[in-house]
């Protein structure tokens, strides 16, 4: 995981892309696949520089600015759904007109700046619907199965949408067998579908786009059961059959439907330091803005010279609805993004899709375990704020893990909380050196989670639910030590921050 952590989603997606056409292009030099070595690179070649052009031609008549990830991902996705161009005019000319459609959607069908559909698959619905010229979909092929599956597991793994893919795979799957048993053709319909169909490449690549999906867990659930309902072959409507591009364009609908629409342009009020490498930036707050404590937004940031994670992130609200600010806090990083937000020349930074589902649960007789690791603390410091404002009080463990003592961060703040609702705080650092900060009967030295360690602090563990969050390591291993201690899924609640 530390590997994928150097790279951000768009960028891991779009070395993924490559390397399945690569492997393409390798396959048709051996004649392993049909198509011709000259003509995939002539389709490559069409599409990622009418793309490039395209790009740069809307970027400059709208003022925006030009994400180069993102018009090379549309690119790579557009040549292996489109067949390989032979080199006549009409084939390129249809391969430019849906680099054309697929670009201008990014800046024409949008709301606050977001596309509301796939690019790739709103092009090609398109170019069906209007000159009958339909997207194959050649990725979903036999011998590319296994490295679209393997590089999906990847992606996945990335982004921690599993639930989403895993879901959209096997209701697809479970009609298709359906389907199969009436039509005494079970094992061909499971097998075609699952080698020689849309369904990977669809689901690990198409289905995860961020910006046209949902961001809480059960709609995303919905989503994925719509687009695997639509992509069975035998939906239709008299003799219009759905494709793969439509199922996706109906669930981007669905997804622009139920996901929160704000879109903030923030003004950086001040940066404060609070421990030698972690900082919190404080931002005016609109006045019509609203949020859950524990939700997160995509901030973005363009800078020159950007390195391979790119311009935007994930980061979680620290501040709480109750506050007239909008607080996140980062630690710092050789990352081009945090050098640039840590020293910002003009103070504007823009923040969108507002989502997850990292909350307090409704029932505020939930007996409550907070497991944080390093900056990970910044769900739960906006939670625990919102329930001293708002005069709530839960019984909440808050288990705090730092490699260091300086690394405590809201120390004072929850210490305080402490005293007006009903939290209980121990601080628990790897570390065995001598303190240089106050602590008083909460500090644990030389420890980390452990089954031990939490029998000893919880002892009604078992009635509890645990919220985790943290490096992805951190989530991982807390997962592993409640599961051992008997816990069930439904008590542990998860939050991370990749490559945060």
């Amino acid at each position: 995981m530390k590997l994928l952590n150097r790279f951000s989603m768009y960028r891991l997606i779009l070395y993924y892309l490559a390397g399945i056409f690569l492997i393409a292009f390798l396959l048709s030099v051996f004649k392993v696949i049909s198509y011709s070595p000259g003509f995939l690179i002539l389709s490559l070649a069409v599409l990622t520089v009418s793309g490039y052009l395209f790009n740069l031609m809307f970027s400059y008549l709208f003022d925006a600015p030009i994400n180069p990830e993102s018009n090379f991902i549309t690119s790579l996705i557009l040549v292996l759904i489109i067949t390989p161009v032979y080199s006549n005019v009409y084939s390129i000319g249809f391969l430019v007109m849906a680099s054309l459609i697929a670009q201008a959607s990014k800046y024409l069908l949008t709301y606050h700046d977001k596309h509301i559909f796939n690019p790739a698959a709103l092009a090609v619905l398109v170019l069906d619907l209007s000159a009958r010229q339909t997207a194959s979909w050649w990725v979903g092929s036999l011998y590319l199965a296994p490295f679209v599956f393997v590089g999906g597991l990847i992606i996945i793994r990335k982004i921690s949408d599993f639930k989403m893919v895993a879901s959209f795979i096997f209701v697809n799957l479970a009609l298709t067998a359906i389907i199969g048993l009436f039509n005494h053709d079970l094992v061909l319909s499971l097998k075609d579908t699952i080698l020689i169909s849309p369904l990977l490449f669809l689901g690990f690549v198409m289905l995860t786009e961020p910006l046209t999906s949902p961001r809480k867990q059960n709609q995303q659930l919905v989503y994925a059961i719509i687009v695997a309902i639509l992509l069975l072959p035998q939906i239709h409507l008299f003799n219009l059959y759905t494709t793969p591009e439509f199922a996706l364009i109906v669930a981007n609908l669905y997804a622009f439907w139920v996901n929160a629409k704000d879109k903030l342009f923030l003004y950086l009020q001040k940066i404060i330091k609070l421990s030698p490498d972690q900082f919190e930036l404080i931002f005016n707050r609109p006045s019509n803005f609203n949020f859950i404590p524990g939700q997160y937004m995509e901030w973005t940031l363009a800078h020159d010279n950007f390195d391979q994670k790119g311009i935007r992130r994930y980061f979680t609200i620290s501040s709480s609805p109750t506050e007239d600010k909008l607080t996140i806090a980062l630690k710092n990083s050789d990352s081009s993004y945090k050098k640039a937000l840590l020293n910002l020349e003009e103070p504007l930074l823009i923040a969108s899709s507002l989502g997850g589902d990292f909350v307090l649960p409704e029932n505020p007789n939930q007996k409550l375990v907070f497991v944080a690791g390093g900056i990970g603390i910044t769900p739960f410091r906006s939670m625990i704020k919102y329930l001293v404002d708002s005069k709530q009080s839960r019984d909440i463990y808050l288990l705090y893990f730092c490699s260091n003592y300086e690394d405590f961060v809201y120390k004072d703040f929850f210490d305080q909380a402490s005293k007006h609702i009903n939290l209980k705080v121990w601080y628990i650092c790897s570390s065995s050196r001598k303190p240089t900060i106050k602590f008083n009967n909460s500090l644990i030295t030389n420890q980390r989670l452990s089954v031990d360690l939490v029998q000893d602090l919880v002892s009604d563990y078992h009635q509890r639910l645990f919220l985790l969050a943290g490096s992805d390591s951190i989530v991982k291993s807390s997962k592993q030590i409640l599961r051992k201690l008997g816990l069930r899924f439904s008590q542990i609640k998860t939050d991370h921050f990749s490559g945060y």
